[in-house]
């Protein structure tokens, strides 16, 4: 089972990016978009947090959306202060009205203990913040008028069974990220046997709809080995869904609007809006036993919607997945990377839906893709397109199509390394096509200098999150990652970069 996976000065870093021929763009000098972390040591409060280690300062699994309005307004959230066995002290969001040349300060909605002391002085302050220790799985997105909306996965204690306490809470903000309004709980549940996990949300600025969608595990009974629970008698991990017809001001009930079996699950499901309105759920469907159909293990998979969620298709496999651990080179050690999450965006001109994952067909991670020029209904094969020398990994994905309908896809890698197994030096890159993803681009660099994975947080392997973030303006890629600090990681562990591509 796959589960739990004041912003400082402009700061440029190193030198710009490589040079590169004419015919690869351009990528621009990183900006970095987070400081030191707003919450306290021991913000949630006495009795609260009882397990794991948490690394303070740091920031991992960042998204990004810019505003369809104004496409000089760009947003980012990102988990602050990471912790070992699960969530962060809080979800962190910053916003640029500039194209993200500069970043306006940290601020944060009260979706978990931390930012109520932080707000407040007091984690007790209010529900349904208070009932929660921690805040994962960040999501922004701009809706109607410039409202910004933002998605947090709740939990407390995730090492007890499925977690004490578990929600999806939403939030949204009239002054691009200033502030945030009160957090509306749009499902909760408490018990050791349910984790409402990996939620995402997609606002549709034409309907004036948002989009709320997420994984529900359940087990038969309280587990107190996460992992036990994949195999027990009864347990399920259906694919929930609710939605805003009104911009966020009020949502519906969740539901249940798939349920891959018993001993199946879903995770990382995340909607893309087709320009006539209709609704692409991509995801990750993990079978745990034997079938007729050949799909047991990992399959890349679509539902599609054409009345607002309120009825969907069966699902189509995209593609059928090899899992395996990305691990340093050299000395073999884990990483927690973006294998169950797939990422998908759609050519707002022509309709295409693009879809890219982690996959090990090949015996080493590499990054794949795939088109469906159908909505969905059938796909091409999948294509490698991931490009470092033969048997170096590549990892944690993310595609998006401008408005010019050119395909970029972001990764990491490690071509860069050295010998030196003290260290994984790592690097961050993009890929683009101009012709539909026909012919790709050699990868540009976006990191100017490898940084060291081996800073990095540790969660079940060193870890930057199970995805990173990318959106566009016009013609330019917005590239939101993290890396660590070569220098400073011990208190200091990462941070949150931008940086523009364009193709």
């Amino acid at each position: 089972m796959k589960t739990w996976r004041a912003v400082g000065a402009v700061v440029i870093l190193g030198a710009a990016a490589l040079a590169a021929p004419p015919a690869l763009g351009a990528v621009s000098p990183l900006v970095q978009v987070t400081g030191a972390s707003p919450f306290a040591v021991g913000c949630a409060g006495s009795g609260h947090d009882p397990t794991g280690e948490v690394f303070e300062d740091a920031e991992v699994e960042p998204w990004v959306a810019v505003d369809p309005a104004d496409p000089s307004h760009v947003a980012g959230s990102w988990q602050q202060d990471r912790w070992s066995d699960g969530g962060s002290h809080g979800l962190v969001a910053s916003a640029s009205l500039n194209g993200g040349t500069a970043w306006n300060g940290e601020t944060f909605a009260d979706f978990s203990r931390c930012p109520l002391f932080a707000h407040y002085g007091d984690p007790d302050a209010q529900d349904p913040g208070r009932e929660f220790d921690r805040g994962s799985d960040p999501w922004v997105s701009w809706g109607t008028g410039s409202r910004l909306h933002q998605i947090a996965l709740t939990v407390s204690q995730p090492s007890v069974g499925l977690g004490l306490n578990a929600g999806i809470l939403v939030s949204h903000s009239d002054d691009f990220g200033a502030t945030w309004s009160h957090p509306q709980a749009i499902k909760e549940d408490h018990g050791g046997n349910v984790l409402d996990d990996k939620e995402s949300l997609t606002a549709d600025p034409a309907s004036g709809y948002v989009y709320a969608i997420w994984d529900r595990l359940v087990a038969p009974n309280g587990h107190a080995d996460l992992e036990a629970t994949e195999n027990a008698i009864g347990y399920r991990g259906p694919t929930w869904f609710a939605s805003s017809p009104n911009n966020g001001e009020t949502w519906s009930s969740a539901r249940m609007i798939y349920d891959p079996g018993e001993i199946n699950q879903t995770i990382a499901n995340q909607i893309a809006v087709e320009p006539d309105g209709t609704l692409v759920d991509v995801f990750l469907q993990i079978n745990n036993f034997k079938n007729s159909h050949g799909s047991r293990g990992l399959n890349v998979a679509v539902m599609r919607s054409s009345d607002h969620g309120a009825s969907w298709s069966k699902p189509v496999f995209v593609h059928k997945t090899v899992d395996a651990t990305v691990r340093t080179p050299g000395d073999g050690q884990a990483l927690r990377t973006g294998d169950i999450a797939p990422d998908i965006a759609i050519d707002g001109r022509t309709g295409a839906i693009y879809v890219v994952w982690q996959d090990a067909v090949s015996g080493t991670p590499a990054i794949y893709l795939s088109k469906s020029t159908d909505g969905g209904s059938s796909w091409s094969a999948a294509q490698m397109v991931s490009d470092p020398p033969a048997g170096v990994s590549a990892f944690t994905a993310a595609v998006d199509v401008d408005a010019a309908g050119a395909v970029g896809v972001t990764y990491y890698d490690f071509r860069n390394d050295t010998s030196d197994t003290a260290t994984a030096l790592t690097d961050y890159w993009i890929r683009t096509s101009t012709d539909g993803g026909a012919a790709w681009a050699p990868s540009q660099r976006v990191t100017p200098a490898s940084f060291d994975m081996k800073k990095a947080p540790v969660a079940r392997g060193y870890f930057t999150g199970d995805y990173e973030g990318l959106d566009h303006a016009g013609s330019t890629f917005k590239v939101f990652f993290v890396q660590t600090h070569n220098a400073d990681a011990g208190t200091n562990p990462t941070d949150v970069y931008s940086a523009d591509a364009t193709p």
